[in-house]
């Protein structure tokens, strides 16, 4: 779309038709990169718009926003992200971090939370490696299960953050328990 030397630049809207009949679906939306025969297969990248301002609270990124649909009677949308798999070599690595902070702010938090519950449960937390099977026994090919690593942050000349591990706080009923 064009762009603006005054005002908002040109919007893209990208929108699937709509199903007004009993038990059929709304349209979907695939996006996918090219397939490489004898290469690399296509990457996707997808950036928020850049801001050259110099208002600190006002003239920010742009956000980028992705969220399941929601259902009336039936459940909310899933969201699955997978990296891509191998068949003789490693699967892809699948990174969620935040980016470094400017010299006068921190670097960006990041939060892992299911949603509240009005009569029901909340949704589970589940972190967890993957199962191996050794399909192969020889003394030059071995498998175990990825190890898990918690930690803070490193620093140098300044403090290291806390951990802290703790279960919710119940005000009709009983705290729950913690296993190590």
């Amino acid at each position: 779309t064009g762009d603006a030397t005054k005002g908002d630049g040109g919007a893209i809207a990208l929108a699937a038709g709509a199903s007004n009949s009993n038990g059929d679906h709304g349209g979907h939306i695939s996006l996918v990169a090219g397939h490489g025969l004898l290469g690399s297969g296509g990457d996707i990248t997808v950036t928020g718009g850049a801001s050259s301002g110099t208002d600190r609270a006002d003239d920010l990124g742009g956000d980028i926003t992705v969220s399941g649909g929601s259902g009336l009677k039936g459940h909310g949308g899933n969201m699955t992200f997978t990296s891509g798999q191998s068949l003789e070599a490693n699967s892809g690595d699948f990174d969620i971090k935040t980016a470094m902070g400017g010299f006068y702010g921190v670097s960006g938090s990041m939060e892992v939370a299911t949603g509240s519950s009005v009569t029901g449960v909340s949704g589970s937390i589940t972190v967890s490696t993957g199962y191996v099977e050794q399909q192969f026994m020889s003394a030059d090919f071995y498998g175990h299960s990825g190890g898990m690593v918690l930690n803070t942050g490193d620093s140098r000349n300044s403090h290291v953050g806390n951990m802290d591990v703790f279960t919710g706080v119940s005000t009709g009923g009983r705290s729950g328990n913690m296993t190590f």
